[in-house]
């Protein structure tokens, strides 16, 4: 069925509209991954690169330094790296 013009950009726009739906309903859900693999369009997603380094979440980390640098002045440094001084435990030995 061939169809105007007219008619063909008012079917574009609602398929536009519909797509962005869609898209925001997969990414709220987290399925946006999935979604666009359905529809062909996975190439549109950002490639994940594989990091060099393991990274382990619960692991430590140590500081190598002069003894006088203040444990709050440390603290202050992982506030600004999101990482919380609950989650810290800061030993000082020589």
């Amino acid at each position: 069925m061939k169809i105007s013009h007219n008619e063909f950009y008012e079917v574009l726009t609602q398929a536009a509209f519909q797509l962005q739906l869609n898209l925001k309903d997969a990414y709220d859900n987290d399925y946006l991954e999935g979604y666009l693999s359905e529809i062909g369009m996975s190439n549109l997603l950002p490639s994940k690169e594989e990091s060099f380094y393991e990274t382990f979440p619960d692991g430590k980390i140590v500081i190598i330094g002069d003894s006088s640098v203040k444990i709050n002045d440390i603290y202050g440094i992982f506030k600004k790296l999101w990482a919380f001084k609950r989650s810290s435990g800061i030993g000082i030995g020589l």
